[in-house]
């Protein structure tokens, strides 16, 4: 197994549609010959199932990182992500999240700076229209589509950005 997560118990237990599966997980993970886990929260959730055979890798993202940093344009350009959940995050509203998000956005355009998004995918995308047009009447910025590009294009992007605000993880880890 390379590069999991395993969800915090915390959060899922918050959920209306949450079953505890860890018995099921334990079977299927005791079947590999190695567990490579994203970071020490869920080395721990593994071990305490009484699985042995697990380290921690990081996020596998990290593996798609540059050999050198590149300095930032200081054009005032920031990058945001957000998307749809289905409601699963802390809060449970991802209208709620977009708003106070696009609160802020406006708020940091009144100062000056330019505002672009960042899309992971296609529900993305659409949640941020409708967000963008319910929240933020008249915004022309970009929507970069991620998830029609290349690594280098996203890589790109955020060559392009001071600052990246992400809500999606992959987005937030490759800024």
């Amino acid at each position: 197994v390379f590069g999991t997560g395993v969800s915090t118990r915390e959060f899922w237990e918050s959920m209306d549609e949450w079953h505890d599966m860890s018995e099921a997980w334990k079977s299927i993970l005791s079947e590999a010959k190695h567990i490579g886990l994203r970071g020490p929260c869920s080395l721990a959730y593994v071990e305490e199932l009484g699985i042995k055979n697990a380290s921690v890798i990081g996020d596998p993202v990290l593996y798609l990182g540059r050999e050198k940093i590149k300095s930032k344009p200081g054009t005032k350009s920031i990058g945001v992500n957000f998307g749809f959940s289905t409601d699963r995050l802390w809060g449970k509203s991802d209208l709620e999240f977009a708003k106070k998000l696009l609160g802020i956005c406006s708020l940091l355009i009144e100062e000056g700076y330019n505002i672009n998004f960042f899309s992971v995918w296609p529900k993305d995308t659409q949640f941020m229209r409708n967000c963008l047009d319910d929240f933020m009447p008249g915004y022309k910025g970009e929507i970069f589509d991620a998830w029609k590009c290349s690594i280098d294009d996203a890589f790109a992007y955020f060559d392009r950005v001071d600052l990246f605000m992400g809500e999606k993880l992959h987005a937030s880890i490759a800024a």
